[in-house]
């Protein structure tokens, strides 16, 4: 009897762990972008140009997960294709969009932050709710076209029987070189040199700023480090991280612009008194400049991880166009690491994004209103620090 048993034990738990760890990631990607976008929806705050990016890629991956997913494990776990040819083309063809669309809305989310820390100060006249609409149609009519030529016959047929008496089909993406290439390039290669870019040319824009502010603020325009007094006087926020301190950077960036501002005034009581317009543009732009940077990099993060989640799989897949053979786990493997990059992105926004986090906090605490207890944020610590500025040079003028 424990012979008889001990083979089927053996084949059921080969079946139960790939499908429960496989059922596990769809069930991440549906929760987490689920709660992405309806952070969005439910946070006024949230409704920015940038989120509207944000709301597509999220829904790329939240379809990935419902639509062809729940397939996918199905081809995993049973070997084989159980659904038609028919649904096989239409499966892989949404695989494909899907997982494209995921991608170029990455692109365009660099491409969207490279302008708000490059030209931050025309970046709301460059981005604006029309031009982001039309950019994110834009790049979900690329990833249909990247998609759709197969549908159209230009592949192999891959989804042919085993053969002999064996009943399960195959349902594979096309051997066609031709589209592999077409396919890799669109949907992988030119989005990650794009992607790679728009980062590198925002490093490089840090490092150049970050020569001329090592005291706090750097008027971009004008060569002088004077407090801003007209609009071709901008600020830029120095991106520093580190030192003892035990403030957050910003925090302690913002305390000592608005303690020299506070010498200024202890100096100058004249030019104190009509400059305190001028010192409020100041910390406006500086809250402006600090969070651009901060949600730079946590896309840098995001699009860091789309290369190493997708970058083995376009590897082996784009030398599939030249007759290489890959190891089958070594494919599967891959192609669910790719997969994996649709369930980082929402952890992300939890981890690096305040906002965010304090959205998914509210949905998952089940309060439905924007209006509840806050932490303290950099706004508040803001007002805090003005507020003992301005109480610090009259005690030293009373003394």
């Amino acid at each position: 009897m424990l012979n008889s048993t001990f083979p089927t034990d053996i084949t059921n738990f080969f079946y139960v762990i790939p499908a429960t760890l496989l059922g596990l990631i769809d069930s991440l990607i549906i929760a987490g972008n689920s709660l992405v976008i309806a952070a969005v929806i439910t946070s006024y705050k949230l409704r920015t140009v940038t989120n509207m990016f944000i709301v597509s890629l999220a829904c790329a991956d939240l379809l990935l997960g419902l639509v062809v997913l729940p397939f996918s494990i199905s081809k995993q776990v049973v070997k084989g294709w159980l659904f038609g040819t028919v649904w096989c083309s239409i499966w892989l063809a949404v695989d494909v969009w899907m997982c494209t669309a995921s991608i170029l809305n990455l692109c365009a989310i660099s491409l969207d932050r490279y302008i708000a820390i490059t030209r931050p100060f025309r970046y709301p006249a460059i981005i604006n709710w029309r031009r982001g609409k039309i950019l994110v149609f834009t790049v979900w009519i690329s990833s249909f076209i990247i998609c759709f030529p197969p549908l159209l016959g230009w592949k192999r047929d891959n989804s042919q029987g085993n053969g002999g008496n064996n009943t399960k089909a195959e349902c594979n993406l096309t051997s066609e070189p031709g589209y592999i290439i077409y396919s890799a390039l669109g949907s992988f290669y030119i989005p990650m040199c794009i992607m790679t870019f728009f980062y590198w040319r925002i490093y490089v824009a840090a490092r150049r700023t970050a020569k001329g502010i090592k005291r706090g603020v750097l008027i971009t325009k004008a060569g002088k480090m004077l407090l801003p007094s007209s609009p071709h006087e901008k600020v830029t926020l120095r991106v520093h991280r580190g030192g003892a301190v035990h403030q957050p950077a910003a925090v302690d960036n913002v305390y000592k612009v608005v303690n020299g501002v506070a010498q200024a005034h202890q100096n100058k009581k004249k030019v104190r008194d009509g400059n305190k317009p001028r010192c409020k543009n100041v910390r406006s732009h500086l809250k402006k400049v600090n969070k651009e940077t901060k949600a730079a990099k946590t896309v840098g993060i995001i699009v860091g991880c789309f290369i190493f989640c997708w970058l083995p799989f376009f590897t082996i897949y784009f030398l599939g166009a030249f007759n290489v053979n890959v190891p089958v786990l070594a494919f599967d493997v891959f192609f669910w690491l790719g997969y994996c990059n649709s369930v980082i992105n929402p952890c992300i926004y939890a981890l690096f994004s305040k906002d965010f986090r304090f959205a998914f906090q509210r949905l998952l605490c089940c309060k439905c209103k924007d209006k509840q207890r806050k932490p303290k944020t950099l706004i508040n610590m803001v007002n805090s620090l003005r507020h003992q500025v301005s109480s610090n040079p009259s005690e030293s003028g009373s003394e």
